[in-house]
């Protein structure tokens, strides 16, 4: 099982006891989390099947930027959204309120519904055709003019034209949501955020944003 951006992550039973090679239940998920808790809290479960790392959304925040920079930037709004989606954010910011000074009284928008794989990623106000050309009645961006405004931060000139660079990032995000992401596009910004911040735009590649989801 993986974890989200904000260090949530949802056990499916059934596929972790094919892994494991013994049954997982609601009962055992939480006696293991209870031993793992037993020196210090590190693991919080909740609705029976969800765990979330405690440490996750601080440890994220070093791998591209010093300690210093948390007193000015913070977790990404993403995590931000994600906490508060599973109404971990008070919690999360009674942890570490240094972390989350930024993001006290943030209100978490309401995110534009994201239109599943087998509806052709539609945004349900035109053909599936229309949704590929970035065309449509909605007031909120298609998923094309969510993965060109991506593709605007990249280096792409390894493509041929801009189209198929744009059609590669609708691909992934297509590829995220299979994976379970609710928000792929928020994910893939988060992810071309620290990309952003680490190296110049001529080395950022769709392939090197690509390979951090594999």
């Amino acid at each position: 099982e993986r974890s989200d951006i904000a260090g949530i992550c949802k056990i499916h039973f059934p596929v972790a006891s094919a892994y494991l090679g013994f049954p997982v239940t609601k009962e055992s998920l939480a006696n293991l989390v209870n031993d793992m808790n037993q020196k210090e809290k590190q693991i919080h479960l909740f609705d029976g099947d969800k765990v979330w790392f405690l440490g996750y959304p601080r440890k994220q925040q070093f791998p591209t930027k010093p300690e210093s920079s948390l007193s000015t930037t913070g977790p990404h709004k993403t995590v931000v959204n994600l906490l508060k989606q599973n109404g971990l954010f008070d919690y999360a910011n009674s942890l570490d309120p240094s972390l989350f000074k930024n993001y006290t009284g943030y209100s978490e928008p309401q995110p534009d519904p994201i239109p599943t794989p087998s509806e052709g990623y539609s945004n349900g106000n035109g053909s599936d055709n229309d949704s590929i050309n970035g065309s449509g009645n909605g007031n909120s961006p298609s998923p094309y003019e969510l993965s060109k405004s991506i593709t605007e931060r990249l280096n792409t000139t390894n493509y041929k034209n801009p189209h198929e660079a744009v059609i590669a990032i609708s691909n992934l995000a297509k590829e995220l949501e299979g994976k379970g992401e609710l928000n792929p596009f928020e994910v893939i910004d988060y992810r071309l955020t620290e990309l952003e911040e680490a190296y110049p735009k001529s080395e950022i590649t769709i392939e090197r944003l690509t390979s951090i989801f594999k």
